[in-house]
C-alpha cells in the first residue's frame, strides 16, 4: 500500500533537477532586460563617440518668429530686407553693326544689382518706406567702352536711384492718407495694363514682361476712405 508514496518521491526527485536547470535557463535568457540603458552600454564603448550629442538638446535654440524668419534682433519700429542679383546677357544672333554704330554683339551684359528696402514704424499708427536699389553692368568696361555713346553709358552701365520714399498713415477715422514718391497698382494682370497705368515702365531693356520690376514711381498724394469690405482711392 506504500508504492504510490514512494513512486511519487522518486518523481519529485527526477524532476527537481530538470526544473531548477530550465529556471536557471530562463533567468540567464532574460538576463540584461531589466538593467538601466546606462549600465548595458559599457563607458569604454567607442560606439559611444560616434553617437554622441544626438540626444542632446541645443543650449541656446534659434528662435523663429510664426512667419518663418529667423529673429535677428532688429528693433521692433524698423524691419528691412534686400536682395543681390547677377545678370549675364550674350547675343548670339545679332546684325553687323554699321559704320558708327556700337557693336551689341557677344557679351552684352555682366550686371550686379543691389536693391534694398526699410520701413520705419510709428506709434501713432504712421508708417514710413524707403526703397532704392543700385546697379553696375561691367560689359562695358569688358568690352571697349570707348565704343559707346557717353549717354548711352549713362543709362545702361551704372545706376544708384531712390524708388519709393513716402509715408502713410490714418488722417481720420475711415481715412488713411499716402503722400510721397510711390508705385500704386490699379487692378493686375500679368503682361496687360488695363486699370494700372498710374506708374511709368522702365522700357530700356525690351522683352521684359514682369511688370513688378518694369514700375517707376511718381510723387503723389493717395486718399484712401474704407467703410466695411469696400475701400475707395
Amino acid at each position: 500500500m506504500r508504492r504510490p508514496a514512494t513512486l511519487v518521491l522518486v518523481l519529485v526527485a527526477l524532476l527537481a533537477p530538470t526544473l531548477l536547470l530550465g529556471q536557471t535557463s530562463v533567468d540567464d535568457a532574460l538576463k540584461g532586460f531589466d538593467e538601466d540603458e546606462t549600465d548595458a552600454a559599457p563607458a569604454d564603448n567607442p560606439l559611444n563617440e560616434v553617437f554622441k550629442g544626438f540626444d542632446d538638446q541645443p543650449e541656446n535654440p534659434r528662435s523663429v518668429d510664426p512667419a518663418g524668419r529667423a529673429v535677428t534682433g532688429e528693433p521692433g519700429w524698423l524691419t528691412w530686407g534686400g536682395s543681390f542679383a547677377e545678370e549675364l546677357s550674350y547675343n548670339y544672333s545679332h546684325h553687323v553693326p554699321s559704320t558708327g554704330q556700337s557693336d551689341h554683339r557677344g557679351l552684352s551684359s555682366v550686371k550686379t544689382r543691389l536693391d534694398l528696402d526699410a520701413d520705419l514704424h510709428f506709434d501713432s499708427g504712421w508708417k514710413s518706406r524707403l526703397t532704392g536699389h543700385a546697379f553696375y553692368d561691367a560689359a562695358y568696361t569688358l568690352k571697349a567702352r570707348a565704343d559707346y555713346p557717353a549717354g548711352f553709358l549713362d543709362g545702361y552701365e551704372s545706376e544708384v536711384e531712390v524708388d519709393e520714399a513716402f509715408a502713410e498713415g490714418p488722417l481720420a477715422t475711415g481715412f488713411d492718407v499716402r503722400v510721397g514718391r510711390q508705385i500704386v497698382v490699379w487692378g493686375k494682370a500679368d503682361t496687360l495694363r488695363v486699370t494700372d497705368v498710374l506708374n511709368p515702365l522702365d522700357l530700356r531693356l525690351p522683352g521684359r514682361i514682369d511688370l513688378d520690376e518694369l514700375r517707376l514711381p511718381v510723387t503723389m498724394s493717395k486718399l484712401d476712405h474704407h467703410r466695411g469690405p469696400w475701400t475707395l482711392s
